[in-house]
C-alpha cells in the first residue's frame, strides 16, 4: 500500500474541503430552488411580463410593437419564450418557465462534465462542474434561475464552443458539420441579443486557426439561414417590428456609461474573481513564454479576449443584471481547467498548477460565503405568502372578468393578469424606465391621451412607480378599486393597486 505523503495531504485536503463546503452550499441552493421554482406565483417583478410574451408566441399574437405608436413589449430575442410556449402552449405556468430556465442551467455543468471528463480526469472535471455552478458575482447565481432567457442563451453558448472546437480538431469534419456550426450560433443569439458574441468567438477562432475560408464562410452560412429565416417570419407576425424592437429603437433608447461599463468589468474581473484572473493571465504568459503562434490560442483564450469589449460595450446599461458575466464566466472557468490540467508537464509546472488551483478553490469559497448571504437574505415562499398571493390572484380573476379583452396598463408584476388569461400588450419596466425618456422616438401622449379618455378599462401598480404625469392622470381619471398586499420582490412584501375609470 502506497504511503500518503504531507504532499498529498496538501495536495488534496483543500480539493475535500472544497467539496464539502459546495456540497453544503449547493443543499441550500436547491433548497431555495425546491420553494421558488415551483412557486406558482410572481416571485421576480418581470416574471409575468416574460410569461406573458410566451402566452402570445402560443396564441401566434405579436410580441414586438411599435414605440412611435407608444407602445412597448417585448425587446428580447424570443428563443426561450418560443420553448416555454410550445411546451405549456397558452396556458404555460409560471413554474413550468421557471423550470425550463432550471434544466438549461444544469444543463451547462452536466455538459462540462460529459465534454471533459476524459481529457481532464475525474475530479478536475468534478471540481470545474461544480464551479460553473458557483459563479462568485453577486446575484448572479439567483437571477440565471428566473423567467428569462439567460441560462437559455449561456448553455448555448457553451455548445457554440464546445462544437467549434470539435470542428476545428476533426480534420475531416464534412460540410454540413460547418452548417450546423453557424445554427448553433444563430440560435445563442435568438436566445438573447448577447448571445451574437458566439458567432464573434467562433469566426474569430476559425481564422486564427487557418481554417480553409469556404468552411468559414459556411460557417457563416449557417448563422445567415437562420438569422434570415426568424427574422422574415418574426417581421411579417409582428408587423415589421422585430429589428426595430430588438435591435435599432432598443439602441436608441438604452442609457449607457463608459465609466459604468469599466467599473463593472473592473469589478467582475478583478473583486469578483480575482484568482481566476491570475490563472487566466497565467495561461497566456505560458503561451508568450513559449513563443506559441496565435494559432495555438485556445477557443476559451479567444473567448476571453472578444468578450473584454464586448462587455465594455453592453455593460453602460445600467438595468442589466449579472447574467451579462455568464458566457465570460463559462469562458475562465473552462479556460483556467484547461490549463491547471492539459499544459502542465513539468514539475515546477505541476507545483505552479497545484498553487494556482488552491486559489481558484479559495476564490470559489469566497464567493459561495458571498451567494450563501444572499440566500439568506431572502424569506422562501412559504404558506402565508401562497395565501396572500392567492386571494390577489383570485381577486384580480374577479374584476377582470366583467370585461371582454380587457385594455390594461401594467407596470410590472402582472402575472395575475397573465393566469387570467387577459393579452397584455404593454410592458411597463422597459415604457416607463427607459422609453419613456426618450419622447421623440417613444410616443408619451399616447398613454397620457388614453389615460384622460379613460381608454384603459385597468391600471395596475407594481414594484415601480409611474412618471408623475402618469400619476397625475391616473389620480384625475381612475380610482383605486383594489388594494392588496403582494409579494413584489424576492419575498419582500408590498402594495399593489388596481385603478379602473372613474365615473363620467
Amino acid at each position: 500500500m502506497q504511503k500518503i505523503t504531507k504532499l498529498d495531504l496538501l495536495i488534496w485536503l483543500p480539493r475535500i474541503l472544497f467539496l464539502v463546503v459546495a456540497a453544503i452550499f449547493l443543499t441550500k441552493y436547491f433548497t431555495y430552488l425546491n420553494a421558488v421554482v415551483p412557486f406558482p406565483y410572481d416571485w421576480e417583478p418581470t416574471d409575468g411580463d416574460h410569461l406573458n410574451f410566451a402566452h402570445r408566441l402560443a396564441q401566434g399574437l405579436p410580441i414586438y410593437l411599435p414605440l412611435k405608436e407608444g407602445q412597448v413589449l417585448s425587446i428580447y430575442n424570443p428563443l426561450y419564450h418560443a420553448i416555454v410556449a410550445l411546451l405549456g402552449g397558452a396556458q404555460a405556468s409560471l413554474a413550468l418557465a421557471r423550470m425550463i430556465s432550471l434544466f438549461f442551467w444544469l444543463l451547462i455543468p452536466i455538459t462540462i462534465f460529459f465534454s471533459f471528463k476524459k481529457r481532464w480526469g475525474f475530479i478536475y472535471t468534478a471540481i470545474a462542474s461544480l464551479v460553473v455552478l458557483l459563479p462568485p458575482e453577486p446575484s448572479m447565481l439567483i437571477d440565471i434561475v428566473q423567467l428569462n432567457p439567460n441560462s437559455t442563451m449561456g448553455f448555448l453558448f457553451l455548445a457554440t464552443m464546445l462544437y467549434a472546437n470539435y470542428c476545428v480538431e476533426e480534420k475531416s469534419a464534412s460540410w454540413y458539420e460547418w452548417l450546423l456550426l453557424g445554427g448553433i450560433s444563430a440560435l445563442c443569439y435568438l436566445a438573447k441579443q448577447q448571445g451574437l458574441v458566439a458567432l464573434v468567438i467562433t469566426i474569430s477562432f476559425l481564422f486564427l486557426q487557418k481554417i480553409p475560408k469556404h468552411k468559414i464562410m459556411l460557417t457563416i452560412l449557417g448563422f445567415s439561414l437562420i438569422f434570415l429565416g426568424s427574422t422574415v417570419y418574426l417581421e411579417y407576425m409582428n408587423s415589421g417590428e422585430y429589428l426595430r424592437a430588438t435591435l435599432f429603437d432598443l439602441h436608441k433608447i438604452m442609457i449607457t456609461s463608459s465609466s459604468l461599463s469599466k467599473a463593472r468589468l473592473v469589478e467582475f474581473l478583478f473583486k469578483s474573481n480575482l484568482f481566476f484572473i491570475i490563472c487566466v493571465g497565467y495561461s497566456f504568459y505560458a503561451s508568450i513564454k513559449k513563443d506559441q503562434p496565435f494559432s495555438k490560442l485556445s477557443i476559451w483564450q479567444v473567448s476571453f479576449v472578444i468578450h473584454l469589449p464586448f462587455l465594455l460595450a453592453i455593460l453602460g446599461n445600467g438595468g442589466g443584471g449579472p447574467n451579462y458575466f455568464l458566457s465570460m464566466w463559462i469562458s475562465i472557468v473552462i479556460l483556467c481547467f484547461e490549463y491547471l490540467r492539459v499544459n502542465q508537464i513539468k514539475s515546477t509546472s505541476k507545483l505552479t498548477s497545484q498553487i494556482l488551483l488552491l486559489g481558484l478553490l479559495i476564490n470559489s469559497c469566497i464567493g459561495i460565503k458571498t451567494i450563501s448571504k444572499e440566500i439568506d437574505a431572502i424569506p422562501l415562499p412559504g404558506q402565508q405568502v401562497k395565501k396572500m398571493m392567492e386571494g390577489y390572484y383570485e381577486s384580480v380573476a374577479e374584476i377582470v372578468a366583467v370585461k371582454k379583452s380587457p385594455n390594461i396598463l401594467t407596470h410590472r408584476n402582472i402575472g395575475a393578469f397573465v393566469a387570467a388569461n387577459i393579452q397584455i400588450s404593454n410592458e411597463g419596466c422597459t415604457m416607463f424606465s427607459y422609453a419613456w425618456h426618450f419622447p421623440s422616438i417613444f410616443n408619451r401622449e399616447s398613454i397620457l391621451s388614453q389615460i384622460r379618455q379613460k381608454k384603459f378599462d385597468f391600471i395596475s401598480t407594481g414594484l415601480q412607480e409611474y412618471p408623475d404625469e402618469v400619476k397625475l392622470e391616473i389620480i384625475k381619471n381612475y380610482q383605486p378599486i383594489l388594494t392588496k398586499e403582494v409579494n413584489l420582490y424576492f419575498g419582500k412584501i408590498g402594495t399593489v393597486i388596481l385603478f379602473a375609470p372613474k365615473a363620467d
